[in-house]
């Protein structure tokens, strides 16, 4: 295993990008990896690091994360042909200097400091915002409950029997007693049980 290290690399955004790389290599040619070229770990990252930067350019950094196969997406902009190496980059290191990469394996992306407390706090504030949603939403469905079951009484049905007729007959919630609707007795509803929430918790001082 080679560290390959991830070098002015950027987002779709141009947001800097640090992290790491394993690269799984072997030598097959000794005298091509010895001769060929003064160094072949610096060879093998100078041709392997510009098709990373390739890659990561072309999402943002949330795509980046949430991508589970972007090994296999980098592992492919390596075979492909480029102009630089025609043959594509993993060939181009067997043919040129003996050295065979096995696999591309990421550590680990991550943006500066300073965008990842940004991108925590945005968290932190989506998660509240989905509780207080999910709190409104279910206080929605109770008060509505609350709502057909004062209707369903006082038409002398059960809170089944309403439901029921609402739903083969949706425009009779909000057609007039007159036409055989439920909209005064919905209205109603919904005032007096405005009233009891606004009257609760306060004292009673009404005198004589």
């Amino acid at each position: 295993p080679y560290a390959l290290v991830f070098v002015k690399c950027e987002d779709k955004n141009n947001l800097p990008l640090t992290g790491h790389a394993t690269l799984l290599a072997r030598v097959i040619n000794p005298v091509k990896s010895n001769f060929a070229t003064a160094n072949f770990y610096d060879t093998m990252v100078g041709l392997v690091l510009p098709s990373v930067r390739e890659c990561l350019k072309r999402f943002t950094y949330d795509e980046i994360r949430d991508k589970d196969d972007l090994d296999e997406l980098i592992w492919g902009e390596l075979n492909a042909p480029n102009p630089k190496n025609p043959e594509g980059v993993i060939n181009a290191l067997y043919s040129q200097y003996g050295v065979c990469i096995v696999a591309l394996r990421i550590v680990n992306i991550d943006p500066p400091e300073e965008f990842r407390k940004a991108t925590l706090t945005k968290w932190a504030a989506e998660r509240e915002a989905d509780a207080a949603r999910a709190v409104a939403r279910k206080q929605a469905e109770e008060t509505e409950g609350r709502v057909v079951e004062a209707v369903a009484r006082a038409n002398g049905l059960t809170r089944e029997e309403l439901e029921a007729t609402l739903k083969a007959n949706p425009r009779l919630k909000g057609l007039p007693a007159e036409q055989g609707g439920y909209k005064e007795d919905f209205t109603h509803a919904r005032d007096v049980l405005k009233r009891d929430r606004a009257g609760d918790g306060l004292e009673d001082i009404r005198f004589g």
